[in-house]
């Protein structure tokens, strides 16, 4: 009798223990991020070329930026210059260059990626400097078309805060909202919105665009000290910056998600990087943004040597998530790259319609392991279903070591 009750008790607490010590790695931060929905975006990486000088130059796609619009293709130095028929710097950064993006979310978290050209600053006598993921990454989303009333996330450094950088962690990342409602514009009386610019409409900034004016998350906590944000390098492809945000925590809901009305992907080295001056097309007129484009006598399309306050930036117009069994969440009309990235049948272009999952598909543990680490480490209902197994199991052996005993 004593002897039963003994095994009940230890199966109970073996019980009691296990489920305790997965509590933390379960509750306490993100595992494996679920993708439902992609987008492609230009790429700069291979549009290199010689020079007339003989030296190396990258220019920008027609059409990949629009200042109007708000969407960059600016992953390079400030000066540009006019060779070979072709407008390009002489400095190009593959870690600024996104590819793509892809976003979906679960009951508690959205999760993000971005996908960029490379880990390497390229210069123009051909020097190659590997550097990896040591910028400023983010994306800003609001239920506003315009964008206003939303939130701005970031992470610096993500290849560096936190050890290991393919794990989620909370150094480096932060939140900002506008809660004021001026991202978008700051003349609310009109004309005003994502598509009205400064030169358009001089009220825009108008002395008083603050944009996200708000701090709201720090080292991934709210002012409360409240987990919600992390951020890693993704294990299948050190290219690829993963967040997960706890979006509840910020005010969204998964409705608010699948109908977004706004959302941007960035990646920034140079300028603007202050929370406050967004949107940049309302900050800067086109003079003040300069631009990638090229226009008469060997300058830009708005009369500048290149880029102005715009600089060492590339960013990429999302849109709505919407649930993987949504008949209009299909694939964006290319085959699947192997690993699952960007739709490679496709021309990237800014603002391409949603898509498929990158990294590993919308599947989370319980299979197959799908974020690329080790699973071993992470526990969740796989490792609490074992359980009643490895009860059975002692109380067979306990009753063999008995009778034995006899």
């Amino acid at each position: 009798m004593r002897g039963a009750m003994g095994r009940q008790a230890w199966t109970t607490g073996l019980a009691v223990l296990m489920a305790g010590l997965c509590a933390e790695s379960v509750n306490g931060q993100p595992q494996s991020p679920t993708y439902i929905a992609t987008w492609s975006d230009c790429v700069t990486s291979d549009n290199q070329f010689v020079g007339g000088d003989g030296i190396f130059y990258w220019d920008v796609d027609t059409g990949c930026d629009v200042y109007q619009q708000d969407v960059y293709e600016r992953p390079m130095t400030q000066t540009f210059y006019a060779t070979q028929g072709r407008y390009g710097a002489v400095e190009y950064f593959e870690y600024l260059d996104l590819t793509g993006a892809s976003a979906g979310f679960d009951d508690q978290y959205l999760y993000v990626q971005l996908d960029l050209a490379g880990r390497d600053h390229l210069t123009s006598d051909g020097t190659v400097i590997p550097l990896g993921m040591v910028e400023r990454y983010g994306f800003r989303l609001s239920t506003d078309p315009d964008g206003r009333y939303g939130v701005l996330i970031v992470a610096d450094q993500p290849e560096l805060k936190n050890d290991p950088n393919t794990v989620f962690g909370p150094i480096g990342t932060f939140g900002y909202r506008d809660t004021d409602g001026d991202v978008g514009g700051a003349d609310l009386s009109g004309p005003t919105g994502l598509g009205v610019t400064k030169s358009d409409n001089p009220d825009e900034e108008g002395g008083t665009l603050n944009g996200y004016d708000a701090a709201i998350i720090s080292d991934g906590r709210l002012e409360d000290e409240t987990p919600v944000l992390w951020v890693r390098l993704s294990p299948n492809d050190p290219t690829h910056v993963e967040f997960a945000l706890d979006y509840a925590a910020i005010g969204f809901s998964a409705d608010d998600l699948r109908s977004l009305g706004y959302l941007h992907f960035e990646a920034i080295k140079g300028g603007p990087k202050d929370p406050q001056n967004y949107l940049w097309n309302d900050k800067y007129t086109r003079e003040e943004a300069g631009s990638p484009n090229p226009g008469p006598g060997g300058e830009s399309e708005f009369g500048t040597e290149g880029l102005e306050n715009i600089y060492e930036a590339d960013t990429l117009a999302g849109g709505s998530i919407r649930d993987a069994d949504d008949p209009d969440a299909g694939g964006d009309g290319g085959p699947d790259a192997p690993d699952g990235g960007p739709d490679g049948g496709d021309v990237p272009t800014n603002g391409a319609g949603p898509g498929d999952s990158p990294d590993g598909g919308s599947g989370t543990d319980g299979g197959s392991d799908t974020d690329g680490d080790d699973d071993s480490a992470e526990c969740g209902p796989g490792l609490v279903a074992m359980l009643p197994v490895l009860a059975v199991g002692y109380l067979a052996l306990s009753g063999r070591r008995g009778r034995n005993r006899v």
